[in-house]
């Protein structure tokens, strides 16, 4: 009788991450409606051009929300960033937003010319910049410019989520992507760079591109 084959490290870690990804989709989808119309959903075969081209893989999660719920915008409040959008020009947004960061931080003082704060010049980014090794990379925002970035170190399923508001503020969330929507969205976390008291995000309600707000189209 032939023996039954091991599972190989690589097929074990593979299905750790399918199962892993499968319950993070379950945990957003329990707090998130899935609207009626998806708007630019990639499939699964689509991201291969997107992270050869940018130099990396990105996490399953992300992957999932977006072949789930497409463009759109989460609580008349934030966006999950869409490679795939036929209304957003993604990498112009990816780099614009990489752009501030890098400027933030090489920021220098102009000689004999001094600014009053907050236009005084800061060096406050804490952070590594992709493309550096563990760069920060951005893959949403709110509608008051605020920043949602992964700490891209490691395994990419394993990303940390950084935001960072408009006053350079930063704040780390030790979970995935989704985790982090889920937490947000259920009330277990804050908003204002994870302040106590902070204001937070409105109802759970994904709109998508193209439907009408607060209906769930």
């Amino acid at each position: 009788m032939a023996s039954a084959k091991k599972a190989t490290p690589a097929a074990k870690k593979t299905t750790a991450t399918t199962k892993k990804t499968a319950s993070l989709a379950a945990s957003i989808q329990s707090v998130l409606p899935v609207p009626k119309k998806v708007v630019d959903a990639p499939k699964p075969a689509d991201w291969a051009f997107i992270e050869s081209a940018i130099g990396t893989p990105l996490p399953a999660d992300y992957k999932e929300f977006l072949q789930t719920y497409g463009s759109g915008t989460i609580s008349n409040y934030m966006r999950v960033l869409n490679p795939f959008s036929t209304t957003e020009l993604w990498l112009e947004k990816v780099r614009f937003r990489l752009s501030i960061y890098h400027s933030s931080r090489r920021n220098n003082p102009v000689p004999g010319f001094t600014l009053p704060p907050p236009l005084a010049p800061v060096n406050s980014m804490p952070y590594p910049i992709f493309p550096e090794s563990g760069g920060v990379f951005p893959w949403g925002h709110t509608e008051n410019g605020d920043g949602l970035l992964w700490l891209t170190q490691g395994n990419p399923n394993e990303w940390k989520v950084v935001a960072e508001t408009r006053s350079f503020r930063y704040a780390e969330f030790p979970g995935t992507m989704t985790e982090f929507l889920t937490a947000l969205l259920s009330g277990k976390l804050t908003w204002g760079a994870f302040d106590p008291g902070a204001e937070k995000v409105p109802p759970p309600n994904f709109a998508a591109d193209g439907a009408s707000a607060g209906k769930g189209k």
